[in-house]
């Protein structure tokens, strides 16, 4: 598990809302393409001069505890999935000053995060390229004679190896050049250094 403090302010008519309330969080379990990885840490916190602030709670999706997947209703646990979105959406209800309830839908996503100090293996950068199979999975073929063949075959190491350069120059351009390699959101945080230090050990 890990925890992320969050905080907010609220408002009524552009000015503070002055006035204590016990704020009701919720977490919504039912998101048909994720299993349950977020929630808050408390049931409800109280708003202090229109200032509140608490946890958020996310599951380890390299190490989780065993939990159900919606996509293929199979209990899953430890290293999850990588290639699809996890997150669900959190829920703060509270009371403007005429006490009529309203809510704050916060939705949230949880991406997978590497270890820099890790020394990557070739499974490490399959998964992270996976997200390339899921949501880019034109960019693995070319058409020759009116033929489409796949020219990045991630089973493949030889193949993959053999593009390192080109994979190295692509993904660190910015994103307003021609040749910049997309990536989803989604991608795992350190990445692109970990596919850089990956590539590095074969010169």
């Amino acid at each position: 598990m890990r925890q992320k403090k969050i905080s907010g302010k609220i408002f009524h008519q552009n000015k503070i809302h002055i006035y204590s309330q016990q704020l009701q969080l919720e977490a919504n379990e039912d998101n048909p393409s994720s299993p349950f990885v977020v929630w808050f840490e408390e049931k409800e916190v109280e708003s202090i001069d229109g200032n509140f602030e608490t946890n958020i709670i996310t599951r380890n999706l390299e190490n989780s505890k065993e939990i159900t997947d919606p996509v293929t209703k199979e209990k899953v646990s430890g290293d999850l999935p990588w290639d699809r979105y996890y997150g669900n959406e959190l829920i703060i209800k509270f009371k403007d000053i005429q006490q009529q309830s309203n809510q704050l839908t916060l939705l949230v996503r949880v991406i997978h995060k590497l270890d820099l100090n890790k020394n990557p293996t070739y499974a490490d950068i399959q998964k992270i390229f996976s997200y390339y199979s899921r949501y880019f999975p034109w960019l693995h073929v070319r058409i020759d004679n009116c033929t489409y063949k796949q020219f990045l075959n991630l089973g493949d190491r030889r193949d993959l190896l053999s593009l390192k350069e080109n994979i190295l120059v692509r993904l660190f351009l910015q994103e307003d050049e021609w040749y910049f390699m997309p990536r989803s959101r989604d991608l795992p945080k350190y990445g692109k250094e970990i596919i850089k230090k990956f590539f590095r050990k074969y010169k």
